[in-house]
């Protein structure tokens, strides 16, 4: 099973990554933590040190590696990872199947407007509006499958293992 899961950021990614570790399931990969651990700093520290653009090709390098190295996975990418590149290398991998965890950008910015671990707030709320939008479409552009939570965790349980 290849899976991969995007969303915007606070969406609840990390709250389903969260719900299906704790339910025994195993190959999960968030993004952000898989990239301390290569990278030695967290998104957020290369960010302010080396840029976005920097972080983002790094992010991207480390999210392919991922797909060639693991025979199975749930891969939860970062809230802007999605890109159209990025969208169009996952879709030419075999046998991936894409999520898009769907909130309102409401719920997402109450999520996230008080959290300082979050550079994308610092764009300010009009900015994250139009990254949700433009990340969304793109997820639906790519026919990502668009899911809440909690049919969203059904569905992850519930997929067929490949023969």
């Amino acid at each position: 099973m290849k899976v991969i899961i995007g969303g915007f950021t606070g969406s609840g990614k990390t709250t389903v990554y969260k719900k299906l570790r704790e339910l025994g399931k195993d190959q999960l990969f968030d993004l952000d933590h898989e990239f301390f651990a290569f990278n030695g700093q967290s998104p957020n520290e290369m960010i302010r040190e080396k840029g976005m653009e920097s972080f983002r090709k790094a992010e991207s390098q480390l999210l392919f590696q991922l797909m060639r190295t693991e025979s199975k996975y749930m891969i939860f990418l970062g809230g802007g990872t999605l890109s159209p590149e990025v969208a169009r290398s996952i879709e030419s991998e075999r046998e991936v199947k894409t999520f898009w965890l769907q909130r309102e950008f409401e719920k997402c910015w109450d999520t996230i407007k008080n959290d300082g671990e979050r550079p994308i707030v610092d764009l300010g709320r009009d900015e994250c509006l139009k990254l949700y939008t433009e990340r969304t479409n793109i997820a639906f552009e790519f026919s990502w499958r668009s899911m809440s939570i909690k049919p969203l965790i059904e569905s992850l349980l519930n997929l067929p293992e490949p023969a």
